[in-house]
């Protein structure tokens, strides 16, 4: 990799320097490279820095030797200690390539203040998609007395905005018993109950809810549908481009 890539991720930490400078010496997440113009992006989350080469080719040991000095840049002027990389492919994660010393599996972090737990060797997250940060923060602010819907909640970071917002009644949908798990987690770090009749929680297909709901004639104030872009379930598939239209008529 030639200077001048690593000279933006430079020029990307001074940006955000200028901008974010107490988050970035706290535990809280910020977006600290997207891509901009190279394969890297890096999520700050807590003090792990989450890193993603975004290319057909992993790194090659010049690449390598640039990731490493730009991660003894962010241990100096950020609060990162640890750090864990991934290569993304056509669709397909690595596992990981490599992780700095004493790296914890399981850690926290902030996001607005708000408590989340992190995990490493997650997929293309380890817990917490940071461009929704905004969207989240809406819901916060607008979800006081407002009925709520998470569909495909993953693990369940606008639920926990909305309750943190004052929301009356929240259901939190998602097909992977492993993610209502992890947002029942982040309910509890957060010093919210999982055991309110508030605050509801489903491992199921989030259009086998829909259904449910129709017949049960439960009705909602929002409704977050953020689904991926392909998932699978009982022989059947969802893909983003194809269903998505149907996905948005069985909320009406």
């Amino acid at each position: 990799m030639s200077s001048t890539n690593y000279n933006l991720w430079i020029e990307s930490l001074a940006r955000r320097e200028a901008l974010f400078p107490a988050q970035l010496n706290s535990l809280e997440s910020l977006r600290l490279i997207h891509k901009e113009g190279t394969p890297l992006r890096i999520d700050k989350l807590g003090d792990v820095a989450a890193m993603g080469w975004w290319n057909e080719s992993p790194p090659n040991e010049n690449d390598w030797q640039e990731l490493q000095k730009f991660l003894e840049v962010l241990k100096t002027k950020t609060a990162i200690k640890h750090w864990v990389f991934r290569h993304f492919s056509k669709g397909e994660t690595s596992a990981e390539k490599n992780i700095s010393d004493h790296c914890p599996e399981i850690w926290q972090g902030l996001e607005n203040k708000i408590q989340f737990e992190f995990r490493r060797n997650q997929g293309q997250s380890c817990g917490l998609f940071l461009d929704q940060r905004a969207h989240r923060q809406w819901l916060r602010e607008n979800a006081k007395n407002k009925k709520v819907l998470n569909l495909f909640a993953y693990t369940g970071g606008f639920s926990v905005y909305a309750a943190l917002g004052g929301a009356s009644h929240i259901s939190t949908v998602d097909l992977n018993p492993k993610y209502i798990a992890w947002s029942k987690q982040n309910f509890l770090i957060n010093g919210l109950s999982c055991d309110s009749e508030f605050f509801k929680f489903h491992s199921m297909d989030s259009s086998e809810y829909l259904k449910y709901a129709a017949r049960k004639n439960l009705s909602f104030d929002f409704i977050i549908c953020d689904p991926p872009s392909y998932s699978r379930n009982k022989g059947k598939d969802f893909r983003v481009d194809r269903d998505f239209p149907e996905l948005i008529k069985s909320m009406k």
